[in-house]
């Protein structure tokens, strides 16, 4: 069986000087050859005429030279929509013409050829992939040492803030020390306007937010009146710049790692509360972080993980053990010996949006291509 490439001239009328090497290939059992780009003695006299319309045409004679020398002719007839001739196989065989579409067993391109088995071995890889790299995907990612975060904690705040106010400080404490690594991360937007540049600037900005978040002894920071007052907070340091986005536990709305990973990978700022569920438990008030890190196992079994934190009781990293509640799709985080829901959870990141922007480079990018592209074929 010979195979043959060839490469219409134009729409009409072609004649085929050009001959092409024999190579084998066997597909479903049986021998195919493909001609490609051999030396002209391997065909001679080939020709082609269109006939009738644009969709008809033969080949009036074909000859080649196999391996052994045996020289054979071959007359075929055959149709084709004449803008689908360019870049097309005809196999000559006994007075016979197929298409690239399908020869024997497999199905053919110019550089591929396709059979039942390699059909069938990839389909085995795929039932024999191990089972246990599917179901058990990890998510993992830490915000950038390069920008670090700030490292106040609320014993500072006694300089400040009377001991019982300063106890209760958590939240603007946490929102400080994630607004120092949003300031580091991003220069050229804030410069040092946020919350300074050294710890006694860190202690005013939260004694600002102090009042910003309306924290009192009695009750601390409520989940609204921490959303509310960093970004009043942030909006008069560096009017018009920055977005948010929340979530407050509440019916139909539930504290997820998606948020945390989502944005985290998108280099934002975000802080998390914990709470007790019971309202009149006496640590009711619960306790702000802010977020640096999260490893999230989200398999069929357990789903569960840790989140890295910069905790305000004491302004150092750590790690918190996360888990995923089945029952109530509630995140419950160990803390002090507690397991203990997350609440709230917050970000805060400058305008537009580090997403937007990857978004919109993308876009500038794929343009550029596409006018390149169409410059290169006018030429």
């Amino acid at each position: 069986m010979t195979l043959a490439y060839y490469r219409p001239q134009s729409k009409r009328t072609s004649a085929f000087q050009k001959s092409y090497p024999l190579l084998n290939r066997v597909i479903g059992g049986e021998m195919t050859s493909m001609l490609k780009n051999a030396p002209s003695q391997l065909a001679d006299g080939v020709g082609a005429r269109m006939r009738g319309s644009q969709n008809q045409f033969s080949i009036t004679r074909a000859a080649s030279i196999n391996r052994r020398g045996i020289k054979k002719q071959f007359s075929v007839t055959g149709s084709k929509p004449a803008a689908r001739q360019k870049s097309k196989f005809l196999s000559v065989r006994s007075d016979q013409m197929v298409t690239n579409k399908r020869i024997i067993l497999g199905v053919a391109t110019r550089r591929f050829v396709a059979t039942p088995a390699i059909l069938v071995l990839l389909a085995a890889g795929l039932v024999c992939w191990p089972s246990s790299s599917l179901a058990q995907p990890i998510y993992a990612y830490q915000v950038p040492s390069t920008a670090p975060f700030g490292a106040l904690d609320q014993d500072d705040m006694q300089i400040l803030l009377s001991p019982a106010l300063a106890d209760q400080a958590c939240g603007p404490v946490a929102a400080v020390n994630s607004l120092v690594f949003l300031q580091n991360l991003y220069p050229q937007i804030y410069d040092n306007n946020l919350v300074g540049d050294d710890p006694s600037d860190w202690m005013d900005a939260a004694t600002k937010l102090v009042n910003y978040m309306n924290t009192t002894a009695e009750n601390g920071t409520a989940d609204t009146d921490f959303l509310n007052g960093i970004m009043n907070f942030i909006n008069f340091q560096v009017p018009g710049m920055t977005y948010d986005h929340f979530v407050i536990a509440s019916p139909g709305h539930t504290p997820t790692w998606q948020f945390l990973y989502n944005y985290l990978t998108q280099n934002q700022a975000v802080q998390i509360l914990i709470s007790p569920p019971d309202p009149d438990s006496p640590d009711s008030l619960g306790h702000y972080f802010s977020v640096k890190s999260i490893t999230w196992n989200d398999g069929e079994g357990e789903k569960d993980g840790t989140i890295g934190v910069i905790d305000p009781a004491t302004g150092l990293a750590s790690n918190l053990d996360v888990a995923l509640d089945p029952n109530s799709g509630a995140l419950y985080v160990d803390y002090k010996g507690q397991s203990l829901p997350i609440v709230a959870e917050y970000e805060e990141s400058p305008v537009p949006e580090p997403s937007t922007l990857a978004l919109l480079g993308t876009g500038v990018i794929g343009l550029l291509l596409y006018v390149w592209g169409k410059r290169r074929q006018a030429a």
